[in-house]
């Protein structure tokens, strides 16, 4: 049985390994899937400002030399993995 997986689900599970920024997490869930799961940009950003809303996420802007570019990374605080494991529970449990 395949079960199904949401955008926000795929990105959370995915800052478990580590923190990212938009399009990084986007190819981190393509590669890690072995290209099954391909998010969109226009899914992606809401799911994150979402979740940041929510303070899910922790973010932080870094400037990228030479470019210009600021990248604007996310993790998830410690607290943040209860909430979400919390979170989970009670969906299941549905």
């Amino acid at each position: 049985m395949i079960a199904s997986l949401d955008t926000g689900t795929a990105l959370v599970v995915e800052l478990l390994r580590g923190p990212g920024y938009g399009l990084d997490l986007i190819e981190r869930v393509r590669l890690r899937s072995g290209g099954m799961i391909r998010l969109r940009q226009g899914v992606v950003y809401p799911a994150l400002r979402e979740r940041s809303r929510r303070k899910w996420l922790r973010n932080w802007s870094v400037a990228t030399p030479g470019s210009g570019e600021t990248l604007k990374f996310v993790d998830l605080p410690t607290l943040s993995i209860s909430n979400f494991a919390r979170a989970v529970r009670k969906t299941c449990s549905m």
